[in-house]
């Protein structure tokens, strides 16, 4: 199935709001904004489909103005099922000066013999802000599909200004090269990956002290990057896709309220909760 979803938005009185959306079976766009007064604005993206098919095309395009806000979430975790031909992703996002987009999917999971590739391109300007991620998972524990997947592949762009700054090209194809060998995921199961772009915050003293808190997170291992325009990027690897999640979202959380203000043990905890 050939599908499509576009989102733009627009400002008024500093309140950003739907401006115009577009999308088509199996998705649906909500807007979950808590209040009218409330200057981002939350959406969520439906889909009636139990995961992706095989043969499924989709095509997703985002576009911020100027000054404007959102937050998109997903609705649950993203099921690949098996395939012989493969399904495919393309996604675009191009932000306005100033305008700000947290995206935090929920983790993907590869059932056996699945076959996905995804394209991400996203478009800065100047005094944007980013938090972009993703979760990769093994596939179906408990029905013995560990890695049991063809292929998966999702190439991510990071454009300021017309000028790639960030490339991220994750491939999974265990046909090549196993994902748990040496060198790779080793022993760890699932992988998130967290962008966070901000050229106007410094993120390098922040660091430590995040790098520092992952580590206390039981059966996960943490490395973090700065750009050189500003932000950083986060890896982390574990077992548990609930865990990575929650994670994740209480860093981009904290980086959006403050880019300096480090998530704490407790935090994570009432999060989980």
């Amino acid at each position: 199935m050939n599908s499509k979803v576009e989102i733009h938005t627009g400002l008024r009185e500093g309140v950003t709001f739907l401006k115009d959306s577009y999308f088509t079976p199996p998705y649906k766009i909500a807007n979950i904004t808590m209040s009218r007064v409330e200057k981002c604005l939350d959406l969520m993206l439906m889909s009636s489909s139990p995961g992706i098919l095989d043969g499924d095309a989709s095509c997703f395009e985002i576009g911020l103005c100027e000054n404007s806000s959102l937050r998109l979430q997903t609705q649950s975790y993203q099921r690949l099922f098996p395939m012989t031909a493969g399904a495919t992703q393309r996604l675009t996002v191009r932000m306005e000066k100033n305008s700000s987009l947290t995206y935090i999917p929920h983790p993907v999971v590869p059932h056996g013999e699945s076959i996905f590739s995804a394209t991400n391109k996203i478009y800065l300007n100047a005094g944007c802000q980013l938090t972009w991620g993703e979760i990769i998972t093994c596939g179906r524990k408990r029905c013995d599909e560990i890695f049991r997947l063809h292929a998966y592949r999702n190439l991510t762009e990071l454009y300021y200004e017309d000028r790639l700054m960030v490339k991220e090209n994750l491939l999974l194809k265990p046909s090549l090269k196993q994902p748990d060998a040496m060198g790779q995921l080793e022993q760890f199961t699932h992988q998130a990956s967290l962008i966070y772009w901000n050229e106007n915050k410094s993120v390098e003293a922040y660091i430590p002290d995040l790098l520092d808190w992952l580590g206390a997170e039981k059966d996960i291992e943490a490395g973090a990057t700065t750009f050189s325009r500003g932000g950083m990027m986060v890896r982390m690897m574990g077992y548990h896709a609930e865990q990575l999640h929650h994670c994740m979202k209480s860093i981009a959380d904290r980086l959006e309220k403050n880019p300096m203000s480090v998530p704490t043990k407790n935090f994570i905890q009432e999060y989980a909760n």
